[in-house]
């Protein structure tokens, strides 16, 4: 971040967003390297997320249902940090997130950034102002916001967490593109009314369910980011499953591949017919079990070789992806 001809109160942002990264360390949250102030201009270092911010990864490509959820749980457990240290983010958005990795297996992928919104709830001296003032983007902002509440806690954060996980699975900014929102008015008024964006075609019911929860129009209704992270962990072995289905159709695909592709002048000829008997014993049922065995532990090795391989190759594609798209941006 950085800014020039600062307000006063802009300045007063500038050291609060500051204070509050120092006191900030978690591994899902951005790192604060440090801050830069002189006269009339003001910086603040973080370390560098490659990828920029998710809501940049799905604009310039396709993001594996694996690697969505991931990021959706590298943010929830920053969001649980900063409420269990009695902390409101305020602002909580796809542009909030910073992408490090695009490989699901990493222990963290993404990083919640942007605490100039942040307000501790468990300081008294906290006015009315305070609270009503810069309280994130409009689409994002529950209903108690909206209505220009000061009555709000926790759960103002969850509800953007739901907006959060409907633009995820989506790939692009809620309400984007609808003509029922052309004017700025018409999302609070959609939102204060109880309203919400339609269900998505082919959304799994377990992450359309935890959808709607976070964006529930009472607080009371939402789930704690504790819950939440009970909720995505339950999803492991769905996530799993899909993930293994896909990779052996690819893995079908390329042994079918392999079959077809070698003439049959160039596979190893028969030997059955022109063998000469021989006096040997026929092998022994344990022996053949023990075969058998060693047969299936080494096809389910080349199996996850071949995972391995398959995965490395999506993430070649994607950096490949954003490369091009980086340097396209750059020619223009």
């Amino acid at each position: 971040m950085k800014a020039r001809n600062l307000t006063q109160e802009q300045e007063k942002e500038f050291n609060h967003e500051v204070s509050m990264m120092t006191q900030l360390r978690q591994n899902c949250v951005v790192e604060l390297i440090g801050a830069v102030y002189t006269e009339g201009e003001i910086a603040i270092v973080t370390e560098f997320a490659e990828y920029g911010s998710m809501s940049k990864v799905w604009d310039k490509q396709k993001i594996s249902y694996q690697l969505k959820i991931k990021f959706l749980d590298d943010m929830a457990v920053a969001l649980s940090y900063l409420h269990q240290n009695q902390i409101l983010h305020r602002d909580v958005k796809g542009e909030n997130l910073l992408v490090f990795s695009l490989n699901p297996h990493s222990p963290v992928c993404a990083k919640l950034t942007d605490f100039g919104t942040c307000r501790n709830i468990s300081e008294r001296s906290l006015s009315a102002k305070e609270l009503s003032q810069g309280i994130g983007t409009p689409t994002y902002m529950a209903p108690e916001c909206l209505q220009n509440s000061t009555d709000y806690s926790y759960p103002v954060d969850v509800y953007a967490y739901g907006i959060v996980l409907y633009e995820t699975y989506v790939e692009h900014n809620a309400y984007d593109g609808d003509e029922r929102f052309n004017q700025p008015w018409m999302i609070p008024q959609f939102v204060i009314e109880g309203n919400r964006l339609e269900k998505p075609d082919g959304i799994p019911e377990n992450y359309w369910e935890l959808t709607t929860k976070c964006w529930s129009q009472n607080a009371v209704d939402r789930p704690s980011f504790v819950d939440i992270l009970k909720t995505i962990e339950s999803w492991g072995e769905d996530i799993r499953y899909a993930f293994n289905v896909e990779v052996d159709k690819k893995i079908q695909g390329s042994d079918a591949s392999s079959s077809t592709s070698v003439p049959s002048s160039a596979q190893e000829p028969s030997t059955n017919s022109t063998s000469t008997p021989t006096d040997d014993k026929p092998s022994s049922s344990s022996e053949q079990k023990t075969s058998n065995e060693s047969k299936k532990k080494s096809e389910s090795t080349n199996q996850e070789e071949l995972k391995e391989i398959i995965l490395n190759e999506q993430l070649q594609q994607s950096s490949s992806s954003s490369s091009s798209s980086d340097s396209t941006s750059s020619s223009n």
